[in-house]
């Protein structure tokens, strides 16, 4: 959610920081909290999102400063697009030495009716780890978000269960959560809102559960309030429970949200409540920079105690393709795929057979049915238009059933092999 909370108490700035970084990133320390994330990007954003269907974020590159430079740490690719301008896949890759980056995880997504319903994480291009199911209610709200993980390449676990409730108005109102444990899910959280008139967030009061978990324990709350009649956030404080008052009477932090024309997130102020002269004491500010389509070129944090003294401590800097036109129809939308033998023989060859209506950058790769690339890509190059014939080696492959896919731009036609 917008603030994250250890038990009875808060996050440090240099955690928060930290978080921040993670949120953009999804590390595979843990399993992702969707719904926290969900909530988080619309509040208080830490990822570019591009204007329009054209728009294409491409890349969001990471670096740290540190010797009077900054210095590339991690980078996030979004290789694919369905029409509608949502991603189908994210690679996060991590710097190693000055010039090489290694894998980290990709992650894939598919949409039903425009809604994200199925993100699976690999930690790789070849292993997964994470499956994450959401569902929506009648009326296409969020509901429940459920989170698998896979211990093994062939086994998946339940991990933990999120669900939102709704009022009467379909304004949410509560959100739990659960993690898995042995044989059922336990209560470990909820989040209970107010909200106003327009259906927007103005209370968020976090509870942990005990060690039992039936029992909820107070825990933060955030008050939330917006400029005029927006719905980007404008100011946030987060309260910590006291026993002693019995109440939330202690101050912990402020985040305050400056925009420019338009709405467009200028710049956020993290503050720390100091009790001994009771003020708030920066701790961070983090700036933002568009280009002239209001798309996030970049974002930089600065930490310090006053404005003189901020010093750098992270930037990321986004890149975007802009899609001047749609074709009216995608080389492989109707390719004509077929593969042969089918069955085929291990170690064999078998042969992709398919027709191009116009000439097309395109990439013939080898899955079985997690989605995992078993084999190089058999092609990647320019075709031109016509007959194709690409051969797909099978060496190495255990019997069974796979999938041959033909991939150009967004669009991908696929056939099933059997190989026995």
């Amino acid at each position: 959610m917008f603030i994250l909370t250890l038990r009875r108490g808060l996050l440090t700035l240099a955690s928060l920081t930290a978080t921040l970084a993670a949120t953009a990133q999804t590390p595979l320390a843990r399993a992702p909290h969707p719904t926290r994330e969900r909530y988080f990007s619309t509040h208080h954003p830490v990822a570019a999102r591009p204007t329009t269907a054209q728009d294409q974020l491409t890349q969001a590159l990471t670096q740290y400063w540190g010797g009077g430079m900054y210095y590339d740490s991690t980078r996030l690719l979004y290789p694919r697009y369905n029409a509608a301008g949502q991603t189908l896949e994210r690679v996060t890759e991590d710097r190693v030495g000055r010039t090489s980056w290694v894998m980290r995880q990709r992650r894939t997504v598919q949409y039903i009716n425009g809604r994200d319903v199925n993100d699976t994480i690999f930690s790789n291009l070849n292993r997964p780890l994470f499956a994450i199911k959401r569902t929506y209610t009648a009326v296409g709200k969020p509901d429940t978000v459920y989170t698998r993980f896979s211990p093994t390449a062939t086994t998946w676990r339940n991990s933990r269960r999120d669900w939102i409730v709704y009022d009467i108005n379909n304004f949410k109102a509560e959100e739990y959560q659960q993690d898995w444990l042995f044989t059922s899910y336990i209560n470990t959280g909820r989040y209970l809102f107010t909200t106003d008139g327009q259906g927007r967030v103005v209370t968020e009061e976090f509870q942990q559960t005990d060690l039992s978990g039936a029992n909820y324990l107070n825990t933060t709350l955030s008050t939330l309030t917006y400029p005029g009649t927006s719905d980007s956030l404008g100011t946030a404080i987060v309260s910590a429970w006291s026993d002693v008052t019995n109440s939330y009477s202690e101050l912990q932090n402020r985040y305050r949200n400056v925009y420019k024309t338009g709405m467009l997130l200028d710049s956020v102020y993290a503050e720390q409540y100091n009790a001994t002269n009771s003020s708030w004491d920066l701790q961070a500010i983090t700036t933002y920079t568009y280009d002239n389509r209001q798309n996030r070129l970049s974002e930089t944090v600065k930490t310090g105690t006053s404005l003189a003294t901020m010093a750098p401590y992270l930037r990321r800097l986004y890149t975007y393709r802009i899609i001047t036109g749609t074709p009216a129809e995608s080389p492989v939308t109707d390719a004509g795929l077929t593969l042969a033998p089918n069955p085929a023989t291990a170690n064999g060859i078998a042969t992709l057979r398919y027709t191009l209506a116009t000439p097309a950058t395109v990439t013939v790769e080898l899955l079985d049915l997690l989605g995992r690339r078993v084999a190089t890509p058999a092609l990647r190059t320019t075709q031109t238009a016509g007959n194709q014939a690409v051969a797909v080696d099978l060496r190495g492959l255990s019997a069974g059933l796979y999938v041959a896919r033909l991939t150009t731009g967004n669009t991908h036609q696929q056939v099933k092999l059997v190989v026995q």
